[in-house]
């Protein structure tokens, strides 16, 4: 059985799981209630729209500036093409991010004339920061959320992992500065133990690597660095803002620092299940548990949210693939052959 029939087969029983979970989490919902919230949103969700925009468009700008080639800000335009139509495609396909991230490098090849192996590292690097800010964030609404919160055992843990986070950040910018890497230790240790594995060999090869890119990118660029750090952040943060102009239009008064938390904690819970295609159940999940945490009121009102989100999902996957259309131009079946190749 080759490597994508078992993706296929994995996406299928997530699909499967993530249907069952639906249904479980939809017991003793209120329908009328439900629709009663959707009709307040209305055109409303044009603003969701517009806030997924703009920080869509920060994460094509913090991709950009990873690029250890000097691009003119004019390019952007085409950044934000190819990582949507990307994103699109990851979010369909049974490779998830892996496939995304190939179609962008393809593309990146293509219309703006940037190798393979450049583009590839770049949007690696950005994936690293993207990590970094998210960390940065939590730290953040750990302290600033939790603190208030009546739940003894979750504001130990949140802390703890808070002061992990914290840590870790110390230790990568003390390992960029001094030229260790990020990735040193780690790869080192798994040396040391299975480095007579081919595998772990070729593991410990492109970690060094890696390192290697972001050392010089740091040392080289370090105004880019913290420009793609800086930008990352506000990725994350507008990002989070669609739960504020969701639950405010509902008339609920709820802090960006929740929505940080709420977007955090989704993203999380997603993470955990890139097998399922498009995360089905576990966003909603994600959701109705830290609804129930925070206080959140109405027993639909995780429900209604969801649908939003859900349907600015549907609305930018759709925009994707528009856009890959009008991009590729005369080479789809080229970019097509690449994507695959690229792959293996």
């Amino acid at each position: 059985m080759t490597s994508y029939k078992k993706r296929i087969i994995l996406k299928a029983a997530g699909g499967i799981f993530g249907l069952v979970l639906i249904v479980l989490l939809l017991k003793k919902t209120d329908i009328n209630q439900l629709l009663s919230q959707m009709r307040i949103i209305n055109f409303n969700f044009f603003w969701v729209i517009g806030v997924t925009f703009i920080s869509q468009l920060m994460g094509s700008l913090g991709w950009q500036y990873s690029l250890l080639e000097n691009i003119p800000f004019k390019k952007t335009a085409s950044f934000y093409s190819i990582r949507l139509a990307g994103e699109s495609l990851a979010q369909i396909n049974p490779a998830s991010f892996v496939a995304g991230d190939t179609l962008k490098a393809v593309l990146l090849k293509h219309i703006n004339n940037i190798n393979y192996k450049s583009g590839a590292m770049s949007l690696l690097l950005w994936r690293i920061m993207y990590i970094l800010s998210t960390g940065f964030l939590l730290v953040f609404s750990v302290i600033f959320i939790f603190n208030d919160l009546d739940y003894a055992n979750l504001k130990t843990v949140s802390m703890a992992i808070a002061g992990f986070v914290l840590l870790l950040f110390i230790y990568i910018f003390h390992s960029l500065k001094y030229e260790r890497g990020v990735f040193a230790l780690f790869a080192d240790a798994l040396n040391a133990c299975l480095g007579r594995f081919k595998f772990v060999i070729n593991a410990v090869k492109n970690l060094n690597e890696i390192d290697r890119d972001m050392v010089q990118f740091y040392h080289s660029k370090k105004k880019n660095f913290y420009s793609v750090f800086f930008l990352t952040i506000l990725h994350r943060v507008i990002g989070s803002l669609e739960y504020y102009v969701i639950l405010t239009v509902l008339g609920m008064n709820i802090s960006i620092f929740t929505c940080i938390v709420f977007d955090t904690a989704t993203l999380l819970f997603r993470s955990a299940g890139f097998f399922i295609p498009g995360q089905l159940g576990l966003e909603e999940f994600g959701n109705k548990l830290m609804f129930s945490i925070a206080g959140i009121p109405g027993n639909e009102t995780w429900l209604t949210v969801s649908v939003i989100r859900r349907a600015r999902q549907i609305f930018w996957i759709l925009a994707g693939f528009f856009v890959y259309l009008v991009i590729s131009g005369d080479f789809k079946d080229k970019i097509k052959v690449e994507s695959e190749n690229f792959n293996h």
